[in-house]
Formats: C-alpha cells, structure tokens, sequence
C-alpha cells in the first residue's frame, strides 16, 4: 500500500514530532524549489481543511508538490518522477509522479509561451556590458 510506505516514511523523519529526527536515513538535500512548492502545498491542505472543501493526507500531497518543485523549478521532468520516490524507497509513487509532473511540465510550458506571446522576456543571463 503506497499510502502506508509513505505514512512509514514520514514517522521515520519526524521523530517524536518535537521537531527532533531520531533514526531517520540521510536522503540528502532537496533543491529549493521544492521546499517552495511543499510548503505552498501544506499551506494549501491546511487552509482547504479549515473550510471544510476537502479531507487530503497532508503528507501526500506535499511528496507530490516537491516532485512539481523539481519538475518545474530545475526543468528537470524526468528526473522529478524518480526522485521523491527514490528517496522515500517507494517505487510504486513514480506513476502518480508521473502524472503530476506531466501535467505540471505541460502548465509550465503554457506559462511560457504566454509570456513570449503577452511580453518581453526576461534577459537569460547577465553580460559584462549590462555592468
């Protein structure tokens, strides 16, 4: 049951929930974009439970936001489908990965185009004469 391996996962790195990590692997450092996109993600759960609209495990849906972080923030689609489920040890998430990033990859793109299409693009790097 995915559910229950994420649910194992999670009691793993949160401790004894006083903000302290007791015999939790080291799965190394997560970009920062996913770190944006979980916690916009939680923000979201919380605020959506405290008017009643929807009743979501929290911790699911804030895996599935960091896959969105990598996917979008480091443009890096196929690597955001193995890389939460990598490192929660659960191989049965990559397709609900994978439908989240597509779908992620796809609004990006959009956004994208529309901001060629409505306006100015942004410089794409910092050159020695804009000093």
């Amino acid at each position: 049951d995915p559910k229950a391996k994420t649910s194992e996962a999670s009691a793993k790195v949160s401790g004894d929930g006083k903000g302290q990590i007791e015999d939790a692997e080291v799965i190394g450092e997560t970009p920062p974009e996913t770190k944006a996109a979980s916690g916009a993600a939680l923000l979201t759960v919380m605020a959506a439970e405290q008017i009643g609209v929807m009743d979501v495990d929290a911790w699911s849906a804030v895996v599935m936001a960091m896959t969105v972080g990598v996917a979008v923030g480091m443009r890096s689609p196929i690597g955001a489908m193995f890389l939460l489920p990598e490192m929660l040890g659960d191989y049965t998430l990559v397709p609900y990965a994978a439908c989240i990033v597509a779908v992620a990859y796809v609004l990006d793109r959009m956004v994208d185009r529309a901001a060629v299409t409505l306006g100015e693009r942004l410089p794409t790097g910092v050159h020695d004469e804009d000093a």
